[in-house]
């Protein structure tokens, strides 16, 4: 970093009024409740996790956010484990998956050359067809998430928080 005039008194170190800052950094207060520093990087991906796992873990120790309580833990987002609620996502994982198939059987009968030319302009019908499938599942898809699962987690939330938090 240059300096604005060297004839400023702020930068002249002859006398006892003080110098200057290197930089912003050396100006930051030091963490008092630092650990010592760490050797070396985990080196495998298990070491990587239980390492990830034991700083959420000290993290998660302090205050905790509104959720379930699991084991002395707080847990952020519960999932109801209700008949009910597996029923409903086996359901959106089975529409999410015949949407998707439909979608790619109505772009193997539309895009690929050899395959239209084979069925010809009735084939590009059906591929037609099956793209307005694929929509249809989507939204059923999307409609079952936000109408029937949704209220089944946001229950599971409001029944997971303390007496205290509950309006």
């Amino acid at each position: 970093m240059s300096r604005r005039s060297p004839f400023n008194k702020h930068y002249q170190n002859n006398e006892s009024t003080g110098s200057t800052r290197k930089s912003a950094a050396s100006a930051k207060i030091k963490r008092a409740n630092s650990s010592a520093p760490k050797s070396k990087k985990p080196q495998t991906r298990r070491e990587k996790l239980l390492a990830q796992a034991r700083t959420r873990q000290a993290k998660g120790s302090g205050s905790g956010k509104s959720g379930a309580k699991a084991k002395g833990r707080v847990v952020a987002n519960p999932v109801p484990d209700t008949p009910e609620y597996r029923r409903l996502r086996r359901l959106w994982w089975i529409l999410l998956a015949v949407a998707a198939v439909a979608l790619v059987i109505a772009l193997v009968l539309t895009s690929v050359t050899s395959v239209a030319k084979a069925v010809g302009p009735m084939g590009q019908n059906i591929g037609f067809g099956f793209e307005i499938l694929a929509i249809i599942l989507l939204v059923a898809t999307w409609l079952l998430d936000f109408k029937k699962i949704r209220p089944l987690i946001k229950q599971a939330q409001r029944d997971a928080l303390p007496e205290k938090k509950k309006h």
